[in-house]
């Protein structure tokens, strides 16, 4: 199954967060979970 396209936005405070679900309405979900997969 292949998903459909979407709009990715990488907000970088809960400021942007809430205005990007503000212009995207019911359409915009919220994804997290986060990993850094990498070493120093």
């Amino acid at each position: 199954m292949i998903p459909a396209a979407f709009d990715y936005v990488r907000a970088g405070s809960a400021d942007e967060v809430l205005a990007a679900l503000a212009e995207h309405g019911d359409d915009a979900k919220v994804l997290a979970g986060a990993c850094r997969c990498s070493r120093s």
